[in-house]
Parts: structure tokens; sequence; C-alpha cells
């Protein structure tokens, strides 16, 4: 009384439920759809426009990912790009 296990629910086990939906495609962003971030770098780095293209690559469009790494840029980027550029075309 008053308890029951999935079996007991499932009288037909290729229809469920759970079964009922379809699928979705969900895509990455794009360069148009995170340029509100480029206002939190704008203080940050030199040409948004070109860290925010870096940072899409960097996490092909990962909705969490993207905003994520955007928001680490504004709150510890302290420059420095031509400097790791260099050292890093040096240890190459």
């Amino acid at each position: 009384m008053g308890v029951a296990t999935p079996s007991d629910l499932i009288t037909d086990k290729t229809r469920t439920p759970f079964n009922i939906g379809r699928a979705i495609e969900l895509n990455g962003f794009n360069l148009s759809e995170i340029q509100p971030l480029a206002a939190g770098l704008a203080d940050k780095v030199d040409n948004p426009q070109v860290a925010l293209k870096e940072m899409l690559t960097w996490t092909g469009g990962q909705p969490f990912l993207t905003q994520k790494l955007c928001q680490l840029v504004a709150q510890h980027w302290d420059g420095g790009v031509e400097e790791a550029g260099e050292q890093g075309r040096q240890g190459s």
C-alpha cells in the first residue's frame, strides 16, 4: 500500500514515461552570442574581440567554459600577453 517499484509502474518495457522526449541539438556559443561578455574584458585586455575569439577557440564555444574563462580573465588577468608570447617562442 502506497509503495511501488519502477517495475510495478512499467508494464510495457518499450514504452516508459522516460522515453517520451525527442533529441534536441545544443550548439556552443558563437562570437555574436558572447558579445555581452566583452564589456567585462574591456579594462583587462587591450583587444576584447581578439580575446573572445581565442576563448571560443579554447572552449569550443561550450557555454559554461566560455563564461568561466571570461570570469577568470576579468578577475585575475594582469596583462602580459606579449611577454607570455615571447617566452613561448623562446622556449620553442
